[in-house]
């Protein structure tokens, strides 16, 4: 049998969640083939991914996420307990942990659409971009820029915000389609920007199963969904899957962003990439 480096957890969290956990999370070994090296990414690092069932709606995947990054940077800047660690750390990082953070009365990060974000791009910050594609490093970094100063047409400045309701052809095969009506298809999913970069990504996942299978038919390409690999997958959704959701944060891009360093292979002893393999 063919053996494959693991590049996401999240199929196996759906299937736990079809067999009646109702909230499920692993710390991991993720692998991705990326195609150059990059400061922002690694072929090998480790990865938080949480699954859960929801109640109502997606909108409880978005809450999830950023609960959990206010939390981190709120305690970092202002709990005792981490006080004299964090002067320590500042010692050799200067920057690291300085986040404003703009949130409402319910503790939510802003949230732009990936319309509106594209329209900051091209028409407040005045950068060439296709809207059609995904945003690229320089215009997240743009938007980053943009949202944490004075110029901000939403208020308080901000370095951390969520940008939602990506495109179909953007966002991977299981994604819920956004029931809005639209003249794109697009989805019920969000990426988290900390400090300038995408530093989690969520969505809600299809949970019918015919609706599911019809989707990976349709992927381009299309998966063989005769390979009995898939089996187990399919098999939990075809006996019934609760509405669910769930998020991913590349730990190492998330103490990239905290400690604001400019090359994520600093977040690690041995980092693996495109070109590096040993030691």
């Amino acid at each position: 049998r063919k053996a494959y480096l693991t590049q996401t957890g999240e199929l196996h969290l759906g299937q736990a969640l079809s067999a009646g956990l109702e909230r499920i999370f692993e710390i991991h070994t993720v692998f991705r083939r990326e195609a150059s090296p990059s400061t922002r990414h690694l072929t090998e690092f480790t990865a938080l991914e949480v699954a859960f069932a929801l109640e109502h709606s997606w909108l409880e995947v978005i809450e999830q996420a950023e609960s959990l990054f206010v939390h981190v940077i709120d305690g970092l800047q202002k709990r005792e307990k981490y006080r004299h660690q964090l002067a320590l750390v500042r010692r050799l990082f200067p920057s690291a942990g300085r986040f404003k953070l703009a949130v409402d009365e319910h503790g939510k990060l802003p949230r732009v659409t990936f319309s509106e974000a594209k329209r900051i791009v091209r028409e407040e910050l005045g950068l060439e971009t296709n809207t059609q594609d995904d945003l690229s490093w320089e215009e997240e970094k743009a938007l980053g820029n943009y949202l944490a100063s004075s110029d901000s047409i939403y208020g308080a400045s901000t370095d951390a915000f969520s940008i939602t309701h990506y495109p179909k052809h953007l966002r991977p095969y299981n994604v819920q389609p956004a029931s809005e009506e639209n003249d794109e298809p697009l989805t019920y999913s969000f990426d988290i920007i900390l400090g300038g970069q995408e530093a989690a990504s969520g969505f809600q996942a299809i949970n019918d199963y015919k609706v599911l299978h019809a989707a990976m038919a349709s992927r381009n390409p299309p998966f063989d969904l005769n390979d009995p690999q898939w089996r187990p997958f399919l098999s939990a959704y075809e006996a019934g899957a609760p509405l669910q959701g769930g998020f991913g944060i590349g730990l190492n891009r998330l103490l990239q962003s905290i400690l604001g360093l400019s090359d994520i292979r600093e977040t690690t002893s041995f980092p693996r990439d495109a070109t590096r393999l040993e030691p």
